[in-house]
């Protein structure tokens, strides 16, 4: 008789999440929809990042690459790229709602440096 091998499942990894009733998103509806890779883009989610993705944007940034797009600003590159300027500045408004301190910083240090140029 062969002896049949009892394997339980592996039991799931516990995920932390925040735990919160602080809005950490909001959808902005485009005015001009965009099409891209076969989905059509009707709206976009602005959203908080947490501390690693922050981390990970920073390292990017200082690696050189070069995105206009804020990950706060759930979307492909090609997609906010191609975004009509009014659905851009939209998502960019909502989107300062939802850097944090050390982003929200540096934003407001690179717009006073641009004013005071002017």
């Amino acid at each position: 008789m062969a002896e049949v091998e009892s394997q339980a499942a592996p039991a799931e990894k516990p995920v932390a999440r925040i735990v919160t009733d602080v809005p950490r998103s909001k959808e902005i509806t485009l005015q001009f929809p965009i099409e891209f890779d076969g989905k059509t883009f009707n709206a976009i989610s602005v959203r908080r990042l947490s501390g690693v993705e922050v981390q990970a944007y920073v390292e990017r940034i200082t690696a050189g690459h070069r995105s206009f797009r804020v990950p706060t600003i759930d979307c492909p590159d090609e997609v906010f790229e191609a975004l009509d300027d009014d659905d851009r500045y939209a998502l960019e408004v909502a989107g300062l709602d939802f850097l944090p301190r050390r982003l929200r910083e540096q934003v407001d240090a690179l717009i006073s440096e641009s004013s005071e140029e002017s």
